[in-house]
């Protein structure tokens, strides 16, 4: 993945559905950790600043 978000991915791939594209991705054992990390952060608190679109719910 290479810090490409799966929506890119999705959409080069020529998927219809992220959900097809994820059969496909395999995280690096890091690769979880490092977006728990990102979720934690203090980055999007007390900010007032929304989620980057990739990140919103579908």
């Amino acid at each position: 993945m290479r810090g490409t978000p799966q929506k890119v991915i999705q959409e080069l791939a020529g998927h219809a559905h992220g959900s097809t594209t994820e059969v496909y991705m395999h995280l690096a054992p890091h690769a979880l950790r490092d977006a728990i990390k990102n979720l934690r952060s203090d980055s999007w608190h007390n900010t007032g600043t929304a989620l980057p679109s990739e990140a919103q719910p579908e």
